[in-house]
């Protein structure tokens, strides 16, 4: 059995719930995603977040492979894309949460009364 041919028997078992084969091709797959994406990086620190990305989407998609036969260059065409999508204008590794600011008890307003009675600084239902 060739390694394409085990590939393609793990992916249709891991599509029918098996997850040791999905451990299996994961474990088959690890290292060469992420040389594949450390190559296109030269970062091993941006290797292992993107890798990380990509196998996400992979195992997201995997359920709708239609042609588990061609997994190895599905999968290294998942990890291209998650590159190129981190390479793209605009792309940050560390997105900046906005402030959450809470509304101050005074004021919120509740429209016939808050549950429970008397929270949020309204009156309770009379």
């Amino acid at each position: 059995m060739t390694d394409a041919e085990r590939d393609a028997l793990l992916v249709v078992r891991a599509q029918l719930g098996d997850r040791q084969a999905l451990g299996e091709l994961v474990g088959r797959w690890h290292l060469p995603v992420w040389r594949y994406v450390r190559a296109m990086l030269g970062d091993r620190a941006r290797a292992d977040d993107v890798s990380q990305e990509a196998w996400a989407r992979a195992l997201r998609a995997l359920p709708g492979l239609r042609q588990p036969e061609r997994f190895a260059p599905w999968l290294l065409t998942i990890a291209r894309r998650s590159v190129q999508a981190t390479l793209k204008p605009g792309h940050d590794d560390e997105p900046v949460a906005e402030p959450v600011t809470a509304p101050s008890r005074s004021s919120v307003r509740c429209r016939g009364g808050c549950w429970p009675p008397g929270s949020l600084g309204s009156p309770a239902p009379g």
